[in-house]
């Protein structure tokens, strides 16, 4: 199996919604389910997710023989609390029939928005079963708004953040995993429902989960 260290520089602020609390909070992690579906639109020419699913269909990830683990924070910080409100503004111009209903209304749609500055960085590793031609650019968050820089590395991190969801739904591995981080000094962190995240695995314990994970279906 081969193995890519890559280093991750945001170019733009990046914000997908990690808690929700008066408003929304970009949590300062980059998502493994994010970066594999980011990494498979660069690779495969003029591939698209479907326009429409019910749910996503993660298990598709098995097969394609690569996987992408979680971008862990090396340094970063937050922008501003920005302050969105929705109910004046239809495609950019206002809506002065919504400020007139606003009035007479009790329900606002104002919350505020946090996300990951700009300059942020970030590590992960990337595991295929085939060598890659690595890119030097992705887009990430909400709408793919945000562009991030691929940088590739030759030092291992000391350690790494699978995602138990992934390992479960798309690999079907949790047995495995088990037996595999019981010396590890792990963290459980529950984010949402598709990101429960096992922090500070070891990368060569991390190499071994997902030596396993990616076998060929067939084999």
């Amino acid at each position: 199996m081969h193995v890519y260290t890559i280093e991750l520089t945001l170019l733009n602020h990046l914000f997908y919604n990690t808690e929700n609390s008066n408003g929304v909070y970009t949590a300062p992690f980059i998502g493994d389910l994010a970066l594999t579906y980011a990494l498979r639109k660069v690779l495969v020419e003029n591939w698209e997710t479907p326009k429409y699913r019910r749910k996503p269909f993660y298990q598709e990830i098995k097969d394609w023989g690569f996987y992408v683990s979680v971008a862990t924070p090396v340094d970063y910080t937050y922008t501003e609390v920005y302050t969105r409100n929705t109910l004046f503004n239809v495609d950019g111009f206002v809506n002065t029939d919504a400020i007139t209903k606003s009035s007479k209304s009790p329900y606002k749609t104002l919350f505020y928005t946090q996300g990951v500055a700009v300059g942020s960085v970030f590590e992960c590793q990337i595991f295929s079963r085939e060598p890659l031609e690595i890119p030097s650019v992705l887009r990430v968050g909400n709408g793919r708004e945000t562009l991030v820089s691929v940088k590739e590395r030759t030092k291992k991190p000391d350690t790494l953040w699978l995602n138990i969801f992934t390992q479960k739904e798309v690999f079907n591995n949790l047995e495995k995993v088990a037996d595999l981080i019981q010396n590890e000094p792990y963290e459980k962190a529950y984010v949402l429902e598709q990101y429960v995240l096992l922090k500070y695995i070891s990368p060569d314990t991390a190499f071994k989960i997902m030596e396993d994970s990616l076998q060929p279906t067939n084999s």
